[in-house]
């Protein structure tokens, strides 16, 4: 349904196109910003509302993402993260999860955004829908509302995987007082087939992908995840003048809220896919589920929150909640932190220092510099950042206590612990960046997808290249990363990279701009890793490398007024060359398809 109503619009518009000689939206302004540190600082951020990436509307090449080749699935970064918060059955979904979040908006009229993305085929279909509102109540007062509903159905067996969410915010400033709010709630539906098993016929061209045969025939995983977040500051003493230098005390409070839950059900296959049925030998049906209730208080002094100099300090309290079947858990954890920030025209600089008393995150401790300068480059604006950082980190609990039907284990890890130092360069369209790291005990998956630690010190390179050239109306976009790991327990390709080359134009007097171009992601070959759709993780293959592949694509970008229409042909080079085209062993990439999509804004 979406697929006509695309065509049909476009059609009515190219009919009015000579009538069509001014954009009335041209001087209307929406901002979009995301909140950073210290507090109340909002930073503009591009969105998938821009011209030149409407095409690429799903986050995998952009952020050197592997996946398991068809929509909302399971991904693998190959930038690998030492340190996170989530547990490990959420993190290959995370970038869903941070689409969003922390997103907030400011516009002088009402502003309504809708994207519709669909592709030729009526039996392996994808439908795609995104809406976005947001509008001022008051000149200090903007609220937003995000939703998205995706359905894509693969030609492999069993391919079905379908993500629906919902976002709102709000952020309001007066004299004394100011808040920043936001909620998501999604659910992420997916048919699990545990991989292809005859993998070597997809190589040859003469077999249709359709064919394939696959592991589980009746797995499915269904995941639901919600985050909230309240960041509040009241100025105590007299109202509190942004354009004034005098230093003011604040009441600072932060609450956040997050709660998740997978559930994992089968039946008795006879491929013996997993090794072992602990708790019911005809059927699976495993809940793991995380709650996280934070809050941090303090006080603040500071001549602006925003764009000023300060000193916060606070304190931490946490309740967690954890359940895999006979290991629930309920912790109550307590720390402290302090900040210091100072900002002027042209040189900013913040010390962050959070230490976890008690509790099951008794010890952890978090220290970190970080310093932006602006400067010049060739008559160019520019900012140098650097950043220094101390991180001693327990590991996931799930990583230590799971009781599931495929899966058990008991056992005590040590605590993982990561220095870093990171440098870069960048402005809107470029930017270097190297980093280094100093890592401990970091947490990885074995070939039996059991978490171990690597115990001893292992170092972590990288430089991420971010470039566009221009040539009259030829333009080549380039995102490139190399890096360098001395242990081989994580594995991560030495580089990868993702270019977009295009021509850009402006047609019927300036009425109608086109984009024409092709782009290509690439990887090195890596030892590749295997998916756990029973645990929603990732873990070492030792038997498979993978890379030295490029997934081609072409499009076509049209902007009429308000409106933008993209097409696009994925994984062009299907089939040209016999090759193993996964990124992840036994999931290979959707063949060419062709898909195209709408997005239409409306400013009133």
């Amino acid at each position: 349904m979406i697929k006509y109503f695309i065509a049909i619009w476009f059609l009515f518009q190219l009919m009015l196109l000579k009538a069509q000689n001014t954009d009335t939206t041209l001087y209307t302004k929406t901002f979009f910003g995301r909140l950073k540190s210290p507090y109340f600082q909002l930073i503009a951020t591009k969105t998938d509302t821009d011209f030149c990436t409407i095409h690429n509307y799903m986050p995998f090449y952009t952020n050197f993402l592997a996946h398991l080749g068809n929509g909302t699935s399971a991904t693998y970064s190959f930038i690998p993260i030492f340190i996170t918060d989530l547990p490990f059955w959420l993190q290959p979904f995370q970038i869903y999860y941070n689409e969003i979040q922390d997103l907030y908006f400011h516009t002088h009229t009402p502003f309504t955004h809708i994207k519709l993305t669909a592709n030729n085929n009526r039996t392996y279909n994808e439908e795609g829908l995104k809406l976005i509102h947001t509008q001022n109540i008051k000149p200090n007062w903007n609220i937003a509302f995000i939703g998205k509903s995706n359905k894509q159905i693969g030609r492999i067996q069993r391919q079905d995987h379908r993500l629906h969410y919902f976002f709102g915010s709000t952020q309001y400033q007066s004299s004394r007082y100011q808040l920043y709010a936001n909620y998501y709630f999604s659910k992420i539906k997916i048919k699990e087939n545990g991989g292809v098993s005859n993998l070597p016929f997809l190589i040859d061209s003469l077999f249709p992908i359709e064919n394939a045969l696959v592991y589980l025939s009746n797995a499915t995983n269904n995941y639901t995840y919600q985050k909230g977040n309240a960041q509040q500051a009241i100025c105590l003493s007299f109202q509190d003048d942004s354009l004034s230098e005098k230093w003011k005390p604040f009441i600072i409070h932060h609450f956040e809220y997050t709660k998740a839950k997978k559930i994992y059900a089968d039946v008795l296959d006879t491929t013996f896919y997993f090794a072992n049925r602990f708790i019911d030998s005809s059927k699976t049906y495993d809940s793991l589920y995380f709650r996280n209730i934070e809050n941090q208080i303090g006080i603040a002094i500071s001549n602006n929150l925003k764009t000023g100099s300060g000193i916060s300090i606070y304190a931490l309290s946490s309740n967690q909640k954890t359940y895999s079947h006979q290991h629930p858990k309920n912790i109550d954890n307590m720390g402290t932190g302090m900040l210091l920030f100072y900002n002027n025209a042209s040189f900013s600089a913040q010390l962050n220092f959070k230490y976890w008393i008690n509790g099951y995150l008794k010890g952890n401790k978090h220290v970190q510099i970080s310093t932006q300068k602006n400067i010049h480059i060739a008559q160019n604006d520019a900012n140098w950042i650097f950043d220094v950082a101390y991180h001693q980190q327990a590991v996931d609990y799930f990583a230590t206590s799971l009781y599931t039907n495929h899966f058990q284990w008991q056992q005590s890890l040590p605590t993982t612990t990561e220095i870093s130092t990171q440098t870069g360069i960048e402005n809107e369209s470029n930017g270097i960046y190297l980093n280094l790291k100093n890592i401990k005990n970091a947490v990885y998956f074995d070939t039996q997808s059991h978490p171990q630690t690597i115990n001893n010190n292992f170092m972590y390179a990288s430089m991420i290249l971010r470039k566009t050239f221009h040539a009259g109306r030829f333009h080549l976009s380039n995102h490139f990363m190399m890096q360098y790991i001395t242990d081989t327990l994580i594995s991560v390709p030495f580089y990868a990279g993702y270019h977009i080359l295009y021509y850009e134009n402006q047609l019927f007097k300036k009425v109608l701009g086109i984009q024409l171009g092709s782009e290509v992601f690439y990887h090195s070959i890596y030892q590749a890793v295997s998916y756990n759709p029973a645990l929603g993780n990732f873990f070492n293959n030792n038997t498979s490398k993978l890379g030295n592949y490029p997934y081609i694509n072409i499009f076509a970008n049209l902007k009429l007024k308000r409106a933008r229409f993209f097409v696009k042909i994925e994984h062009l080079n299907y089939h040209w060359q016999k090759a193993n085209y996964s990124m992840v062993y036994a999931y290979p990439m959707p063949p060419r398809s062709l898909k195209f999509g709408i997005l239409w804004s409306f400013y009133d």
